[in-house]
């Protein structure tokens, strides 16, 4: 592999991530400098995206890369977006994205490696894809719903709302939306995300295809055992982070509390059947 080429997958790299630091602070997102939660994340997006470029030898500008950065760049741009205009005047810090930041990059590199699979492996190319189809597919309905609330409300959805969302049936759901939204909003919106995912579903079909001669290049070994690696920790890294994100996290906190709030009136109640039995018991020994 040639030099420029090499350099070529670290300047992409840069950019892929340098885009979100232009974004950020357009949108009031501050504390950029921060090591932790800011400059860490994005070094470490570059060095992922930088090794997946450089063990398969396909560009950021390849059509495999394309699905994940479309779920990639609207995750981050709609949630930053909406945070910070929900923080008001003083925005909100990078740090509060982290978790999103950690989520987005490995899932990323994930489908882009499984699209350049799938152009490898005629057989697994169909599995591949579903994966692919339904991960992204997943991010962008929650992304869908989440900029569907800040158009209902104009704040970003939190776990308080989430319990709201749990005490209420399906009945009340579509009454509440028909009321805020209409029909034809609902109905456009609806539109809107199956045309969306029939777009994603294009690139992923497109993106997993063979090359112009019907065939790719096999990666040597040494590539095959570094690519395992990069799928592996991005596998690990998605199931730790997903679940602590927006739908999964606002679900868990507000399920946890509705649980300890329905035990603690429960235990209530208790207390008050054995206060009023203790009650009785004391009037009925005492002495006329």
């Amino acid at each position: 592999m040639k030099v420029k080429e090499i350099g070529k997958y670290f300047v992409l790299a840069v950019i892929s991530m340098a885009v979100l630091y232009v974004w950020y602070p357009a949108v009031g997102v501050t504390d950029l400098g921060n090591w932790n939660h800011g400059l860490r994340n994005v070094l470490a997006g570059v060095i992922f995206v930088f090794a997946a470029q450089l063990v398969t030898g396909r560009s950021l500008l390849h059509s495999s890369w394309r699905p994940g950065l479309v779920i990639f760049y609207l995750w981050l741009a709609a949630f930053s977006y909406i945070q910070a205009k929900s923080g008001g005047n003083w925005g909100i810090r990078v740090e509060t994205l982290n978790n999103d930041v950690l989520t987005l990059m490995p899932v990323l590199v994930l489908t882009f490696l499984f699209e350049y699979i799938g152009s490898l492996c005629h057989k697994a190319r169909g599995i591949l894809g579903i994966f692919n189809f339904l991960l992204i597919g997943y991010l962008s309905l929650s992304v869908f719903v989440y900029m569907t609330y800040y158009r209902i409300f104009g704040a970003g959805f939190t776990s308080t709302d989430m319990i709201s969302v749990l005490l209420t049936n399906s009945k009340e759901a579509m009454e509440f939306l028909q009321s805020h939204l209409g029909f034809g909003t609902l109905a456009l919106i609806l539109v809107a995300f199956i045309l969306y995912m029939a777009f994603i579903g294009y690139l992923i079909i497109k993106g997993s295809a063979a090359g112009k001669n019907g065939k790719v290049p096999s990666p040597v070994m040494v590539r095959k055992v570094v690519m395992a690696v990069l799928i592996i920790a991005a596998l690990v890294t998605i199931a730790h982070w997903i679940p602590r994100i927006f739908p999964a996290w606002p679900y868990h906190v507000a399920h946890k509390y509705l649980v300890g709030a329905k035990a603690a009136m429960a235990k209530h109640d208790e207390n008050l059947k054995i206060s009023s039995l203790s009650e009785v018991l004391r009037k009925g020994f005492q002495v006329p």
